[in-house]
C-alpha cells in the first residue's frame, strides 16, 4: 500500500511539473472588430486590454493556474460604478432618473429599471440621458451601462417624497472585473468566456516572442 501511494504521489508531482506555464501574452482571435489580450507576469499579475472602435477597456488582478485551469480574478472595490449626486422634488408628473456626464453618447448608454419589491418598471422615455417613469412607488433602481454589461448598480431610493435623482459615473466604470473567470490552457493559447461578450467560448493565441 505504502508503494502504490508513493506511485500515486510521484505520478501527480510528475503532472504538475511537466504541466505548461501560462505565463505570456495572448491575443484574441475569432472576434470581428474587436482587440483584445491578457498579459500573465511571472508574480502572478495579469493586465488585460480590449478595444472594440472607440471603446477602451482595461483591466488587472491576479491568476492562478492548476493544471490546464487559469483562473482570473480582479482586485475588486466595495465601491459602485455610479454615485448619487443629489436627488430633490419637481413638479413634474413622472420619476426621472439623470445621467449627468459631459460626454452625451454615455448618458444615452445608460438603463434604468425601478423596483418595488418583487415587481419592476421599465421606463416611458430615454432621452438624451434622462430617464422618464411615471409617478409610482419604487424602493430601488437599478442601472446598467450598456459599455461594461456586466456591471449592474443598485440604489435604494429612501426618500419617497423625491422623484428626480441624479447620477454621474465613477473613473473605474470602464474596468474590466475578473470574478473566477476560468480559461483553458492550450498548446495553442487560452480558452474560455469573458464577462463583457455574451456567453460563448473565446480563443485568445498564445504570442510568440
Amino acid at each position: 500500500m505504502r508503494i502504490l501511494n508513493f506511485v500515486i504521489i510521484f505520478l501527480i508531482m510528475n503532472m504538475q511539473s511537466n504541466a505548461q506555464k501560462a505565463t505570456g501574452t495572448y491575443s484574441l482571435r475569432g472576434v470581428m472588430e474587436m482587440a483584445a489580450g491578457f498579459n500573465l507576469q511571472e508574480d502572478s499579475s495579469f493586465e488585460f486590454f480590449m478595444s472594440y472602435g472607440a471603446l477602451d477597456r482595461t483591466g488587472k488582478g491576479k491568476w492562478t493556474q492548476q493544471g490546464n485551469m487559469v483562473t482570473f480574478n480582479s482586485e475588486l472595490s466595495a465601491k459602485s460604478h455610479f454615485s448619487l449626486v443629489k436627488s430633490s422634488k419637481s413638479s413634474d408628473s413622472s420619476i426621472q432618473i439623470i445621467i449627468s456626464d459631459p460626454n452625451p453618447i454615455l448618458n444615452s448608454a445608460v438603463y434604468a429599471v425601478l423596483v418595488n419589491g418583487n415587481s419592476s418598471s421599465e421606463p416611458i422615455n430615454h432621452q438624451k440621458g434622462i430617464i422618464r417613469f411615471p409617478m409610482q412607488a419604487a424602493d430601488s433602481v437599478k442601472l446598467l451601462f450598456e459599455f461594461a454589461p456586466e456591471k449592474v448598480a443598485v440604489f435604494p431610493l429612501r426618500l419617497s417624497e423625491h422623484n428626480v435623482y441624479e447620477f454621474r459615473f465613477e473613473p473605474w466604470v470602464f474596468d474590466v472585473e475578473f470574478r473566477n473567470q476560468q480559461f483553458v490552457l492550450t498548446e495553442e493559447g487560452l480558452d474560455g468566456s469573458l464577462p463583457f461578450l455574451k456567453p460563448g467560448n473565446y480563443h485568445f493565441k498564445r504570442n510568440k516572442h
